[in-house]
């Protein structure tokens, strides 16, 4: 009892002064131990009294649960190279598992995005817009497979203003279509105050759901579905003026060196597929409402002078005009 009792108190004194009180043999009492030892003999004793916590700070990298192990490094074997490499990537996965977590998140988002980059609709709409006239009750729309494979087609209607009605319905709204062949899809006008003074702007969407692979398909194809969507115009009948010469109509002033303000005083949408700054196109794919303004950011904007830009008709075209640019301060 004597001698434990002497033990005991050697184990505290050296706690006191700076030890791990283990009986390390390169430790004198009365002299504090460099920092990083500290820490390193205090992480050996929270190891020695938590065995669970000792395994996640010291996996066995032989038993980290992926296929085939840490592989070992081959006689010969050049430093840096594939097998080095592979090894290296295996033993960082099975000391962190949220490396792991993040590197698969970011492999997945990488295969998406190279998926993305080489697909394409295979269902294709014979209109690039839709315009649903004030007095017809419905419209016909068609669409047309081009895809090796049969696909399902799910279609609906949306507001771009969230939470509003939307007083059409397309028919069918799930259906099949086989390769090389198409499908009506009619779009029926529903009970619903509109405005008669203007445009209203719908988008109609036409989702391509692809078939499931064959079981005997390699497993790492990865099945995405397109979603085209393309404008709904509803245009009430007895507007003023023509929808091909509202682009014309546009007023265009500048605000400063950067910005250029477009003003529709038309009831009718004018989509402008680019604008002409200079030498070359600069802004890109803007639409401006009926009796609305829209400001624009050109590389620069030159007072005074002319803007050359190019509007999509009512058939998916692109007609060309050129307006003058006048100062913000004249109205």
């Amino acid at each position: 009892m004597h001698v434990r009792r002497q033990r005991r108190a050697r184990v505290l004194r050296r706690r006191a002064d700076g030890g791990s009180g283990l009986g390390h043999a390169d430790h004198e009492p009365g002299r504090r131990q460099p920092r990083t030892v500290q820490r390193r003999r205090l992480a050996d004793r929270g190891r020695q009294r938590n065995p669970a916590r000792r395994q996640h700070a010291l996996p066995d990298l032989r038993n980290h649960g992926l296929p085939g192990g840490v592989p070992e490094r081959r006689p010969g074997e050049r430093i840096g190279g594939r097998g080095d490499l592979q090894r290296r990537v295996l033993a960082a996965l099975s000391v962190s598992p949220g490396l792991c977590l993040r590197i698969a998140a970011c492999w997945v988002a990488l295969q998406a995005l190279a998926c993305a980059q080489v697909a394409h609709a295979g269902v294709v709409l014979a209109n690039t817009r839709v315009v649903f006239p004030g007095d017809a009750r419905d419209v016909t729309v068609r669409l047309s497979n081009r895809h090796a494979h049969a696909v399902l087609v799910e279609t609906w209607v949306e507001s771009p203003t969230v939470g509003a009605q939307v007083p059409f319905a397309p028919d069918p709204t799930l259906f099949r279509i086989d390769p090389g062949k198409g499908q009506a899809l009619r779009l029926h006008r529903l009970p619903g105050a509109l405005p008669k003074d203007r445009e209203t702007l719908f988008w109609l969407n036409v989702l391509d759901v692809p078939p499931d692979p064959p079981a005997e398909a390699d497993m790492s194809e990865m099945k995405i579905a397109l979603r085209t969507r393309v404008k709904l115009l509803h245009r009430p009948i007895g507007l003023a003026g023509v929808p091909a010469k509202a682009p014309a109509a546009l007023r265009w002033r500048v605000l400063d060196e950067a910005r250029i303000e477009i003003e529709n005083p038309t009831p009718y949408h004018v989509t402008i597929a680019r604008i002409a700054d200079g030498d070359g196109w600069d802004v890109q794919g803007v639409m401006v409402a009926p009796f609305d303004r829209l400001v624009v950011r050109p590389k620069t904007a030159r007072r005074g002078g002319r803007i050359a830009f190019e509007a999509i008709n009512d058939l998916g075209g692109r007609d060309r005009f050129e307006s003058a640019l006048s100062d913000a301060t004249v109205r």
